[in-house]
């Protein structure tokens, strides 16, 4: 399947270069260079605290997964906050 050229409308095009895991091609018409559009996934920290402790992931898998370094994992879990619960105790003096 030939990607469309943004610029020239064109459907001749071929692949170009891969680069960042994101393949770029080249538009035999106009000779523009443009990236495919990805999605991109929205990773909160809590998301990958909960996969890492929960879910019993790796950082490997997370990494195979997600593409992020152990690193960017490592800083993710470890920013993670959580809120303190307060406890009251109620004590009665007779």
């Amino acid at each position: 399947m030939n990607k469309k050229c943004p610029k020239c409308n064109s459907l001749q095009t071929k692949k170009d270069w891969a680069r960042n895991w994101k393949q770029s091609y080249k538009c035999k018409i106009c000779k523009h260079i443009f990236q495919n559009k990805t999605r991109v996934k929205i990773l909160t920290n809590n998301k990958i605290y909960n996969l890492y402790v929960h879910w019993k992931q790796t950082y490997e898998e997370l990494w195979e997964k997600y593409s992020l370094t152990w690193r960017t994992i490592k800083k993710k879990i470890d920013s993670v906050e959580f809120k303190k619960k307060k406890y009251f105790l109620e004590v009665q003096y007779w």
